[in-house]
């Protein structure tokens, strides 16, 4: 059945608990007047009491805007509370801890009632809803033999246009899968195990502290090598976090050198270096084969499209297309992949790697290249965030020259 949901990237109350965890603290040590704090709870609460308005209306993009105005407000209540006592004024920190109080206010009432504003949204608007459920009748479920077949039927369903936006992005991926041969040979590509590396090139470091060591891929292994790659040679990939243990995610500049990739370019000269002090026990190794398979790579701006177009569709022809293109999409393969589009958890990576770019001090428009993307694997104890992914990244003019020191790392998680 239809519901009206909402959900949040961080919980209200959890929020509630860290700021006002602050605030007793702050107030503790330096305790603002008690009409300032009454203020801070009033405002809070009304701040609180207008982000439930907005949900009612079903404009949360605006809770932003009012938690702003809800701190401006604050801001002119201490300024107006501090002319009224001059000889005293409040000093930098009591400011702060009433800042605290009003955000922990503000998200202990929009924590706790929220969800019964969502429940009289639905109550509200339950007719419409029902008249949505009736208006997606039931489909059969589409099947289909091959992932070829899939695509045309899919692109059969489309307007012109985006049919051929559709077709430019099918695409042949690589992709990395456990090999059921369980003992790797040297230099095999495999997941786990201890990198091999040129002479002279030490293990790879971030923040002092020694990146873990993921995965080798031997060039010479992959089923399709392209012009612009080393014809042979192994690259070796690490990975690590910070002194809190924090997984990067790459959407900052403090995630640059979080991940490394080594080439290796002749293996008869490599040697297996010393485990730095630290360093995290490697898994099991475990051997990789490769496979190449077909794929649609589909972009944020053209899946939205999809759906600003199956929407206004009528309601047989728009179930019978969402039936198609999830039968189709029943041939996604995966698993981990190896220079090829990346399966993506979230959406594009564009704007990182534009961040990237700017921090390398290349140009926003540079192009790039997915050297590897790493899925959760128990197999070796991988697990990214919430059953999420990483993705090793590299200039394309950098991959052509086999210059490996610009590699970025995103992790997306669900």
């Amino acid at each position: 059945m239809a519901r009206i949901e909402y959900e949040e990237t961080v919980s209200s109350l959890k929020t509630a608990a860290i700021w006002g965890g602050i605030a007793v603290i702050l107030c503790f040590l330096k305790s603002p007047p008690l009409l300032a704090i009454l203020v801070s709870v009033l405002i809070g609460g009304l701040n609180g009491a207008a982000n439930l308005w907005l949900l009612w209306k079903m404009t949360p993009e605006r809770m932003t805007t009012s938690n702003w105005i809800g701190l401006l407000a604050l801001l002119a209540c201490v300024i107006l509370i501090n002319q009224e006592a001059p000889l005293a004024p409040m000093k930098a920190m009591q400011c702060l801890s009433l800042g605290c109080v009003c955000v922990a206010v503000r998200s202990v009432v929009f924590g706790f009632l929220k969800r019964s504003v969502v429940g009289a949204l639905n109550q509200s608007h339950s007719k419409r809803l029902a008249v949505m459920d009736n208006e997606t009748p039931e489909v059969s479920k589409v099947r289909f033999e091959n992932v070829d077949q899939a695509h045309q039927a899919f692109l059969s369903l489309l307007p012109a246009g985006m049919r051929d936006e559709y077709r430019v992005g099918i695409t042949k991926v690589t992709l990395t899968k456990h090999a059921e041969s369980s003992a790797p040979t040297p230099l095999q590509s495999a997941l786990g195990g201890s990198p091999v590396l040129p002479p002279g090139v030490s293990w790879p470091m971030w923040r002092d502290i020694p990146l873990d060591y993921l995965a080798r891929i031997n060039l010479a292994e992959l089923p399709l090598c392209e012009a612009f790659l080393p014809s042979g040679g192994t690259l070796e990939f690490f990975y690590g976090s910070d002194h809190h243990q924090q997984q990067p995610w790459g959407d900052n500049e403090e995630s640059m050198g979080s991940g490394a990739v080594i080439f290796v370019p002749d293996s008869q000269l490599a040697m297996t270096p010393s485990k730095p002090e630290g360093v995290t026990s490697a898994p099991s190794c475990v051997s990789l084969e490769f496979e190449r398979v077909t794929i649609m790579a589909e972009s944020d701006r053209l899946q939205s499209r999809f759906y600003d177009y199956a929407r206004a569709l009528p309601a047989n022809h728009r179930a019978q297309t969402y039936a198609v293109r999830e039968a189709m999409q029943e041939f996604d393969p995966f698993g981990h992949r190896v220079l090829s589009a990346p399966a993506r958890v979230q959406g594009d990576m564009d704007g990182e790697l534009e961040m990237a770019a700017g921090i390398f001090g290349l140009p926003v428009d540079t192009s790039w290249v997915m050297l590897l993307q790493l899925e959760s694997d128990k197999a070796v104890n991988w697990q990214w965030s919430d059953d999420g992914a990483i993705y090793f990244w590299i200039p394309s003019a950098d991959l052509a020259e086999r210059r490996f020191d610009r590699v970025w790392v995103i992790l997306q998680s669900p």
